[in-house]
């Protein structure tokens, strides 16, 4: 999306503001004159009335020129935001949430974050049937960790292409399930710009710019995230 489409979505709201401004204005010209031309000589019209009605009009219109500004100044920033999230592409991105894009071939990365130290942490693949196709040992101790799954099932057999999730199990020293938070590692294959905030595609689904936790470069010749 350019400037232009932008600054078009911005100020249609202003421009007919303004435009039934001029057309209120010229209609209050119009009765000031008629007005002036047939009052009573004996009793004029107060001046100071006609005075306080045109510097309110004046500043209403000047309102309305001060959010013009306003809006060209939220355009110009929505188009250097939507410039910027196109450099993504290609790019890996991390972003909060359970499932992701297996295209076969590449590993495919998750990161969990753990509250505080587990006694134990099970991780389980699941594809998109919900049905376990995958289980290991994860670590145990408090902060984030990455996992990186290879595309094989609980015997080692490669699966197909698809979406699978990630699902992380901490227990406690008490047999408690702990809360944890999990996150992907993908490609952004896609930004979407025609709105005012740009969305990107991120291991198959979409995210907004501000949902984008961290971005690292891909390595040459793979799309796979660098260590």
């Amino acid at each position: 999306m350019d400037i232009g489409q932008i600054t078009s979505q911005l100020s249609g709201q202003s421009q007919s503001a303004q435009k039934g401004l001029a057309q209120d204005f010229d209609t209050f010209l119009t009765l000031l004159t008629t007005q002036l031309k047939n009052q009573d000589p004996l009793e004029p019209t107060d001046s100071n009335e006609f005075t306080r009605q045109l510097v309110a009009f004046a500043g209403v219109e000047q309102q309305i020129n001060a959010n013009k500004q306003l809006e060209n100044l939220a355009a110009l920033t929505a188009f250097q935001q939507n410039s910027a999230a196109v450099g993504y592409l290609g790019n890996i991105a991390t972003v909060q949430g359970n499932t992701n894009n297996f295209d076969g071939q590449s590993p495919v990365s998750f990161e969990y974050e753990l509250p505080g130290t587990a006694n134990t942490t099970n991780l389980e693949i699941r594809d998109v049937n919900g049905d376990l196709v995958h289980q290991e040992n994860g670590k145990t101790t408090f902060g984030i960790h990455k996992m990186d799954w290879d595309g094989t099932d609980i015997s080692g057999n490669p699966l197909p292409a698809g979406t699978y999730s990630l699902t992380v199990r901490a227990l406690d020293n008490d047999g408690k399930v702990m809360d944890s938070s999990t996150f992907l590692r993908a490609e952004v294959t896609e930004v979407e710009t025609s709105g005012l905030m740009p969305i990107l595609t991120v291991g198959g689904k979409t995210y907004s710019l501000d949902q984008i936790l961290a971005v690292s470069k891909a390595r040459e010749g793979g799309s796979s995230p660098t260590q």
